[in-house]
């Protein structure tokens, strides 16, 4: 069974940004719901410290990682936590790094997570729809869908 969530805004968005809830990797009877950014540009998840606080994550190593937005790698913490998106799929044992800012909500969902299904922004009308559904159940073409456009030719 595939499960999808969809998020429509009143304007066009610049960040897509949902609820999900968070909790320990051992402790997923306690969860607690933060803000979300998706992020198609980032190759792995990270949290904040607000959600480290909150859900009194224990460090469960270091690793080096490296950042398209650094020049050089750098050692973060990682934590082993369970991630409840908002179409109701439960990402678990997920092992992630903890950055130091998010300019834009408390985790940040990166391909590692995006990547398990389907993603879609239309802006159609001036409003931005975005949908994800897990796991995957078609293509999307809109080329095939609307035949070839000028630019295809």
């Amino acid at each position: 069974m595939n499960r999808a969530c969809t998020f429509k805004s009143d304007g066009i968005m610049r960040f897509i940004t949902t609820p999900v809830r968070v909790s320990a990797a051992n402790d997923e009877e306690r969860t607690i719901e933060f803000t979300a950014l998706w992020d198609t540009g980032a190759k792995t998840t990270f949290i904040s410290d607000k959600i480290i606080q909150e859900c009194k994550l224990v460090p469960s190593g270091k690793t080096l990682h490296v950042s398209g937005g650094r020049a050089e790698p750098f050692e973060t913490e990682m934590f082993i936590i369970s991630v409840f998106l908002p179409n109701g799929v439960v990402v678990s044992p997920l092992r992630i790094g903890r950055v130091e800012r998010l300019t834009k909500g408390d985790i940040l969902l990166g391909m590692d997570i995006i990547s398990l299904g389907d993603f879609a922004i239309t802006n159609q009308n001036s409003q931005t729809i975005f949908t994800f559904c897990m796991p995957s159940t078609h293509s999307l073409d809109f080329l095939a869908e609307n035949g070839p456009s000028e630019s295809s030719k």
